[in-house]
């Protein structure tokens, strides 16, 4: 899909007043995520390194910077696939939702909550 392509993730980490954090294994980018104002977003690790600590690393990172900068609260879209992960993370679902990508093509998402 596009909307998770490199052109646009660049787009997305380019506004003002955002923190990205990458994680790096032998000299390569293999994780990374964002904090917009109290948004996490884009929060990606290559699949050959999932299940390996590396979200989790990205993540915590990402809420200790939320903690820092007071916010009271943080939210986050998570795919299917990611939303046990979020909920293992202390996330809390607010609802599931739909959005049309490509071709009229539905992305089913959740989005997510934390109160810090």
């Amino acid at each position: 899909l596009s909307y998770h392509s490199e052109k646009e993730l660049e787009k997305r980490i380019s506004f003002k007043k955002t923190s990205v954090f990458v994680a790096e294994f032998e000299g390569k980018i293999v994780g990374c995520g964002y904090l917009r104002k109290q948004e996490i977003g884009a929060v990606y690790v290559q699949e050959e390194l999932q299940c390996a600590g590396i979200g989790r690393l990205i993540v915590n990172a990402l809420i200790s910077l939320a903690r820092k900068k007071k916010y009271d609260h943080i939210w986050l879209d998570a795919t299917k696939g990611a939303r046990e992960f979020y909920l293992k993370m202390g996330f809390q679902l607010v609802e599931p939702m739909t959005d049309y990508v490509e071709n009229n093509m539905p992305l089913d998402y959740f989005r997510m909550f934390m109160k810090l």
